[in-house]
Parts: C-alpha cells; sequence; structure tokens
C-alpha cells in the first residue's frame, strides 16, 4: 500500500540521515511534497542550502505553533494551486 503525504516537516539532523536524504527523496519523478526544515543551530548556510536544494522553508527552533502553522498552511495552499488534483487543505489542529 502507498501512502500519499501532502506535506513533510523534519528536522535537519535525522538519526539516519538528515534533510538532504528526505529532498532526495520528494524531488524523485512523480513527487511534488512540500519540506519544511526545522533547525535547533538555525545557521545561515544551512538555511541557503536547504532552500537551494527545494525545501519549501526553513524555520528555526524555538518556533512559535502560530508560525509553524503559517507554513504547514502556505505550503500547503500553493502546493494546491500548483496541482488540480490535490485539495487545498488548512491545518486546524495539530501538535507541536
Amino acid at each position: 500500500m502507498r501512502l500519499k503525504y501532502g506535506l513533510v516537516v523534519c528536522e535537519d539532523t535525522l538519526a539516519d540521515g538528515s534533510f538532504r536524504n528526505v529532498l532526495y527523496t520528494l524531488k524523485l519523478p512523480g513527487s511534488r511534497i512540500p519540506l519544511v526544515v526545522c533547525s535547533l543551530l538555525a545557521e545561515m548556510a544551512e538555511y541557503l542550502e536547504a532552500m537551494e536544494l527545494g525545501a519549501f522553508d526553513f524555520i528555526a527552533h524555538p518556533f512559535c505553533r502560530v508560525e509553524l502553522e503559517r507554513i504547514i498552511n502556505r505550503a500547503l495552499h500553493q502546493y494546491s494551486l500548483a496541482e488540480t488534483d490535490r485539495p487545498s487543505h488548512e491545518v486546524t489542529d495539530m501538535m507541536v
């Protein structure tokens, strides 16, 4: 069974890799899933790299729930406009 995702939010450093690995997977042909990268360090070089590699946005810890919701809603809305078969989404409840 193959699952469909509308958005991925991940940390910059993961136990088995980094956001770079996630971006590589998301950029495979036929995939248009936005990625939001979260970082504890918030280094400018890492921000620029993430954006150049195709991340939708990059947010530094600590971040407020409202800011994360704004980014998620913007990503889902932008990508839903680009794909007519994907409905527009809005974050109504989430765990932070």
